[in-house]
C-alpha cells in the first residue's frame, strides 16, 4: 500500500521500499542505472491514457500497474542493451525504445535545455524549473495543429531521471521517480494543479535533498510528446531563464512488432 503525504498543495504517495527500479521484478539486477527508460517508458503509458486521473488528490487505479510495468520493461530493455554503459540518454534511450521488440513507444522528443543553479537557493531553482515549464506548455498549446493529451518533461539531474507529466485535458501535472527513497520507501509518485507547478517543482528540490543529500548544480530537461511532427514547433524562448533550447532527437528507425512481455502483477507484490 503507498503512503500518502500532502506537501502544501502537492499530494504524494510514497510506495514501498521493495516497489522501486533496483528491487522489484525479475530483472531488477539491471535496475541500477536504468531511471532513464523506466520514465519513458511510464511517460509513454500515459500518452495513451488520456482518462489517467481525474483528481490530483486520489491515487490513480492504475498506478500500481503502470509502474510496475514500466520498472519491468525498463530493466529488461537495459539489460538487453548492447553496450551497455552506465548511464543512457534521453535521444539514444528513446532508439532503444523505438526498437526494441517489446516496447511499443510513440514518443519523440521535441527539444532539450539546461539551467545551472545557486544550490543554496531552493526556492529560487523551483522558481527557474517551474518558468522553464510554464514557459513551454504556453508555447505548446499555442500551436494551430491538434495538440496532444500530454506533454512530458524528463528531469536529469545528479544521474537521476524523473518524469513530469502535464495532462491537458484534465490540467493535472503528475511527477514520477522510480527510484528507491531511503530504507522504507521505494518509487514515488506525486500529483498537482498545473496552477500549482512552482509547489510541485519546490516539493521535488527538496526531497533530493531530503532524500539523496543532492544539491545539483545543474539540470536537465527534456520535452516529449506523442506528436510527430514536433521539429516543425519553434523551441520556446527562455532568455534567462535557461540555455538556449537544442533539439537532439535523431531520425527513429522503423518501428518493430512489439511481442508478449511479463506484466507487472500487482497481487505478486502483497504477497
Amino acid at each position: 500500500m503507498a503512503s500518502y503525504e500532502k506537501y502544501d498543495k502537492v499530494n504524494i504517495w510514497w510506495f514501498p521500499a521493495d516497489f522501486c527500479q533496483a528491487r522489484y521484478g525479475k530483472y531488477h539486477k539491471s535496475g541500477n542505472n536504468s531511471c532513464t527508460l523506466i520514465s519513458l517508458i511510464f511517460a509513454n503509458k500515459l500518452s495513451k491514457s488520456s482518462d489517467f486521473s481525474q483528481n490530483v488528490e486520489e491515487l490513480p487505479t492504475r498506478i500500481w500497474n503502470f509502474i510496475g510495468s514500466s520498472i519491468n520493461h525498463g530493466n529488461k530493455v537495459y539489460r538487453d542493451r548492447d553496450p551497455k554503459s552506465l548511464n543512457i540518454s534521453i535521444p539514444a534511450a528513446i532508439l532503444e525504445l523505438a526498437t526494441h521488440k517489446t516496447i511499443d513507444f510513440q514518443l519523440v522528443e521535441w527539444f532539450f535545455t539546461q539551467v545551472d543553479v545557486e544550490i543554496e537557493d531552493p526556492f529560487g531553482i523551483s522558481e527557474e524549473l517551474s518558468g522553464i515549464l510554464k514557459t513551454t506548455l504556453k508555447v505548446f498549446q499555442q500551436q494551430d495543429w491538434g495538440v496532444p493529451s500530454h506533454l512530458f518533461a524528463a528531469i536529469i539531474a545528479d544521474c537521476r531521471t524523473v518524469m513530469i507529466s502535464f495532462d491537458l485535458n484534465n490540467s493535472i501535472a503528475s511527477f514520477f521517480d522510480p527510484h528507491r527513497h531511503g530504507e522504507n520507501t521505494g518509487a514515488v509518485f506525486a500529483q498537482a494543479t498545473m496552477e500549482d507547478i512552482d509547489n510541485l517543482m519546490f516539493w521535488y528540490i527538496t526531497m533530493m535533498d531530503t532524500s539523496f543529500s543532492s544539491r545539483p548544480e545543474m539540470y536537465e530537461l527534456a520535452f516529449l510528446s506523442s506528436h510527430r511532427d514536433l521539429s516543425e514547433i519553434p523551441s520556446p524562448p527562455f532568455g534567462d531563464l535557461a540555455k538556449d533550447p537544442k533539439k537532439s532527437q535523431p531520425d527513429a528507425p522503423p518501428k518493430l512488432k512489439p511481442e508478449n512481455f511479463d506484466e507487472f502483477d500487482e497481487e505478486k507484490l502483497k504477497t
